[in-house]
């Protein structure tokens, strides 16, 4: 048997160094949403109020089904916009979580360094 090596791999740490960017990630959920407005827009010529609404449903909460795509691509882009969102919310969840214990960890470390305080009797 050989031993496995832990040590991450160059595509994990570039992952990771790419999800740790609050404004970029932000900014490609921002994007992606867009994104998906539009294409279902093209791709189903909906109107702009039914491709928000179909984009919104779609991206946060299971679908209500009232507007759905009809063409073959636009099940794809769904499959799309489905996949993209969840994995994007994954990324800022995740670096809102890690910028809060980053936050957290300081405060503690900043406490620890702090002088006591004087006791008086």
């Amino acid at each position: 048997m050989t031993a496995r090596s832990t040590k991450p791999s160059r595509t994990t740490l570039a992952l990771l160094k790419f999800a740790s960017h609050t404004k970029l990630t932000l900014s490609l959920y921002i994007a992606d949403y867009i994104i998906c407005t539009i294409g279902y827009m093209l791709l189903e010529k909906a109107t702009l109020g039914d491709a928000l609404w179909w984009c919104t449903v779609t991206w946060f909460t299971v679908g209500y089904g009232d507007t759905i795509p009809l063409t073959g691509y636009g099940r794809l882009f769904g499959i799309f916009a489905i996949v993209s969102s969840h994995l994007l919310i994954i990324l800022v969840t995740a670096n809102f979580v890690a910028k809060l214990t980053q936050y957290k960890s300081d405060l503690r470390a900043l406490e620890l360094l702090r002088p006591p305080e004087d006791q008086a009797d």
